[in-house]
């Protein structure tokens, strides 16, 4: 993949560092399934970007509050917690390079080693995305990694192969870090401000990062070892047939097994909404556009005031329609010219139709769930097993549906930068 050649970019960093704000700073996000870079900077008055006037509540999410015993992991001290308002976050550029790090790792001793090509296709993808970053002239650039170089037993290769060939290091988060600096991304969320209290979860590749938001405070961040790659390498024996009922009852039963013993108490009131973040909702909400264009309607129209609650999402009749929420917001960071997904459906997306991707795609062969509308072609062997992880997190939860918000990772540590 070659760098984009449009001056677009160049003309918006141009703008970008002409106009009366904080001088921007990037963050490179290494995961397990994708590296995705943010260009962003602290706005000084609200933008586009990050003003929306009297955000609507989001829908009620759960019937009853399901409470487990045990305490919460709580991140009290954490860098990433500071008890400070959210900044609020102009972004000014976002990418994403779907490169799988963890392709091809050879497993010795219970940890993975990563395998020689897909740490130079990982430079090579972290070396395009500081190119584009560059005419955004940022004060400081921070390369992260999360799960696949938390758990790689040759991380110091990967990490020393990047900085002689880019000058730059990696930090490599903790889980608890990953989780806490996800939770403050969320935290600038405008569709969040609304709302004291929240969960969240975040997919990635290697890991679940489970989050409780409580009086606009992150209260709870816990990681768990549920990513989709993983889930995928433990329970698919192959992963370009379609995904066996016996393999989709092994995923569910160790997502329910491992967030029971977490320990992660759902405790907050009812009206707490249930958040998603990461790649995984694009994708769905991508899909979900491709087949209302093809006239297969499977997400309701917006409303002006979204007024709903659970009662209405779950005993309407026919196909589940879920609350509205006002018109999809376009991902919050100016995109480059090669931004995967044009067209999204609402926010909003209803366990239904999560159900109903599932099945349409569980049912195919590789090769089937390329040619499915919509669908982001380096998900497509991992997308069975992140909608199974995620509807028995639903089920337990007893949640109908969750938000996705495109606050992640990488807006909570340009938060802490900024």
């Amino acid at each position: 993949m070659s760098a984009p050649t449009s001056s677009a970019p160049a003309a918006r960093a141009t703008a970008a560092a002409r106009a009366p704000h904080s001088p921007p700073i990037a963050v490179i996000d290494i995961g397990s399934n994708s590296i995705k870079t943010l260009v962003a900077r602290r706005a000084a008055a609200p933008t586009a970007h990050t003003a929306h006037k009297a955000a609507p509540p989001l829908p009620n999410q759960r019937e009853h509050t399901h409470t487990k015993s045990g305490a919460d992991a709580r991140c009290a001290g954490s860098p990433a917690t500071a008890a400070a308002p959210s900044a609020q976050i102009e972004a000014l550029f976002s990418r994403s390079i779907n490169v799988r790090l963890s392709a091809g790792a050879d497993w010795r001793d219970g940890r993975p080693t990563l395998a020689p090509e897909a740490m130079e296709a990982a430079l090579r993808a972290t070396q395009e995305l500081l190119r584009a970053a560059a005419p955004y002239s940022p004060r400081k650039i921070a390369l992260i990694g999360t799960s696949a170089l938390r758990d790689a037993a040759n991380a110091a290769e990967f990490t020393a192969l990047v900085r002689a060939h880019t000058g730059h290091r990696i930090r490599i988060l903790s889980g608890s870090e990953e989780a806490a600096l996800i939770g403050r991304g969320l935290l600038c969320d405008p569709a969040l401000q609304a709302h004291s209290h929240a969960y969240a979860f975040d997919l990635g590749g290697g890991s679940l990062e489970c989050l409780k938001l409580r009086g606009g405070q992150l209260s709870a961040a816990l990681s768990l070892p549920l990513g989709s790659v993983r889930l995928m390498a433990r329970c698919v024996a192959d992963p370009t047939a379609p995904l066996a009922p016996t393999a989709r009852a092994k995923i569910r039963a160790q997502v329910t097994q491992s967030f029971a013993a977490s320990g992660f108490a759902l405790d907050l009131p009812e009206n707490a909404p249930l958040i998603g973040t990461g790649g995984l909702w694009f994708n769905v909400r991508a899909m979900l556009a491709a087949q209302h264009r093809a006239s297969v309607p499977q997400f309701p129209e917006p409303l002006e005031t979204p007024k709903a609650t659970r009662k209405a999402c779950t005993q309407t009749k026919g196909v589940d329609r879920a609350p509205p929420l006002p018109a999809a917001r376009a991902n919050p960071a100016a995109p480059d010219a090669a931004a995967p997904h044009a067209e999204l459906a609402p926010p909003w997306i209803t366990r239904a139709q999560i159900s109903q991707i599932l099945e349409q795609a569980a049912a195919l062969p590789l090769a089937g769930r390329l040619a499915l509308p919509g669908i982001a072609a380096a998900r497509a062997d991992i997308l069975p097993v992140a909608l199974s992880t995620m509807l028995a997190l639903l089920d337990f939860g007893q949640w109908p549906g969750l938000h996705h918000s495109a606050y992640n990772l990488r807006y909570g540590l340009a938060a802490s930068l900024l």
